[in-house]
């Protein structure tokens, strides 16, 4: 609840500081609210839930995910904001594709952006792997959150489009409301999005991610499953792990 004379961001400021209370921001559908959602997130907010323009139709669907981080939160540790690193230079672009020696893909849920906002900028510009992030998101936020990843990580991090191919030191993010695999063309391996059935009742789906490394990339490839709720990719690690890629998951502790 925004307090007398204050904004949301100033409560929630307030409200971190005073109490360390987990605060969860119901956001608009907009450019403007994917912006001051990044923000709040930034600030300490556990998670949000972004509100569409036909809520009424979408209701039991919004209430479903707002519970969900609901409990999430009331089981989590205290949230402290992550010490956000300054804004980089742009980056120079190169059409010079680096082959990755590995592949790496990521799989976040709820409390996932404040994951990331930890692990991405630990990254070095020269990290050989290309990572792959699908992060439960909804679609119009993801591009924000990797123009704001871009920004302060020494890697590159873009939203990934269809046909990006895929580099060493660079993170591709899948747009929210689309699967992500890879798919091999020659000595190369391309990211490929898809309008498929949700997964796990999501899309994007780290299950369809993690398959596609299982498949494409064999020994090559990195399943990592971080903080979230739920079970998808869950299973399709199980496929990266008898593929002979390498899998990490996240401690329960540290989520």
């Amino acid at each position: 609840l925004e307090m007398p004379g204050m904004s949301g961001l100033d409560t929630l400021r307030e409200i971190r500081s005073r109490h360390g209370l987990p605060v969860i921001v119901v956001s608009s559908y907009s450019t403007e609210g994917a912006t001051q959602t990044l923000r709040a997130l930034s600030l300490g907010a556990f998670d949000f839930v972004a509100k569409p323009s036909d809520v009424t139709e979408r209701m039991p669907k919004i209430a479903e995910e707002l519970i969900a981080k609901i409990k999430a939160a009331a089981q989590s540790r205290d949230i402290r904001p992550v010490p956000q690193p300054p804004s980089r230079s742009p980056k120079p672009f190169s059409e010079t594709s680096i082959r990755p020696a590995r592949i790496v893909a990521l799989g976040v849920s709820t409390g996932g952006p404040q994951a990331l906002q930890y692990l991405l900028p630990q990254f070095p510009a020269d990290f050989p792997a290309a990572i792959l992030i699908v992060q439960h998101m909804p679609e119009g936020f993801t591009e924000k959150f990797a123009q704001r990843m871009d920004e302060i990580c020494a890697i590159r991090v873009k939203e990934a489009q269809s046909g990006d191919v895929l580099q060493a030191g660079r993170a591709l993010i899948c747009p929210g409301n689309r699967h992500l695999k890879i798919k091999r063309l020659f000595r190369d391996e391309v990211a490929v999005l898809s309008d498929d059935p949700h997964v796990n009742g999501h899309r994007p789906s780290v299950d369809v991610l993690f398959h596609s490394v299982a498949q494409e990339c064999g020994i090559r490839g990195i399943a990592v499953l971080m903080t979230g709720m739920g079970d998808d990719g869950a299973r399709a690690m199980g496929d990266v792990k008898a593929a002979g890629g390498l899998t990490i998951a996240q401690s329960e502790e540290s989520c």
